[in-house]
């Protein structure tokens, strides 16, 4: 019940519960949206505090303008991560060197495994892809999109349609220079260097690497990007259970309070 207050006057006044105080002025409902938009409010905002990723550099390697190749039977790109990583971009500037221009149809085709060498096989194959159209410049091009990758060791391996191109050079050559710096590369990121086979295997991931394995840093231009992908911290846990136990506190006390003067 209320009871009786002087204001500011000095007359007496009825005072009000402040239980129908706060019901008296909150805004009217419309089939119960203004409630529900309430609780989302509440939770997006305890969501928008967990910390959020974005793209960002997982393995880059670029410098000066450089050259393209001739006649050697492939390449092989290594590296090492401890970090999970979703939506993978890799990127590469191509041309086609053949010696009379650019042929037509496939001109490279590029694999993405996560081993190397003899006892390779497509149970190792994370993604293949195959470039076409390429220039007579060097030409970013996306080589693979929208991977995820775990722990691990991955390698690139690019084999073109035509390793000597009539004498021109590669018809997908990737683009290096010959005094590379250190690859630049992401949280828990190992560059393991590049490599090139004695012979192509018929399944090429497959090849034997010659003139002792790899050697870095990589001296071929790449870009490889993504989102990292952490787990959250207990803090994070901690928070979102705490706005949960919120929005049920804050419905029942109004649900309570609603029947409560609704009875009254």
């Amino acid at each position: 019940m209320g009871g009786w207050i002087l204001n500011c006057a000095g007359e007496p006044k009825m005072e009000i519960p402040a239980e129908r105080f706060l019901l008296a002025h909150l805004p009217k409902e419309k089939g119960g949206m203004y409630k529900m938009r309430t609780r989302y409010a509440i939770l997006l905002g305890i969501l928008a505090t967990v910390s959020t990723s974005f793209a960002s550099t997982i393995y880059s390697q670029s410098g000066s303008p450089g050259f393209g190749f001739n006649g050697q039977t492939d390449f092989v790109i290594g590296l090492q991560t401890t970090s999970f990583w979703q939506n993978v971009v890799v990127t590469m500037p191509l041309e086609d060197l053949n010696a009379t221009g650019p042929i037509s149809g496939v001109e490279g085709t590029f694999y993405l495994t996560n081993q190397s060498g003899p006892g390779t096989t497509v149970a190792n194959q994370v993604a293949v892809d195959q470039v076409s159209g390429l220039g007579s410049s060097f030409t970013p091009v996306t080589v693979f999109s929208g991977l995820s990758l775990g722990p691990g060791s991955y390698y690139i391996v690019m084999v073109p349609t035509d390793n000597s191109g009539g004498g021109g050079g590669w018809t997908s050559s990737p683009e290096g220079y010959s005094s590379p710096a250190p690859v630049t590369v992401g949280p828990g990121v190992t560059d393991l260097g590049i490599g090139e086979s004695l012979t192509l295997a018929s399944y090429p991931p497959a090849g034997t690497l010659c003139c002792g394995g790899f050697f870095t840093p990589n001296n071929l231009f790449v870009t490889i990007t993504g989102d990292p992908v952490s787990t959250p911290e207990p803090s994070a846990f901690l928070l979102l259970l705490a706005g949960a136990t919120m929005i049920a506190i804050y419905a029942r006390f109004w649900k309570a309070l609603r029947d409560k003067n609704g009875s009254a």
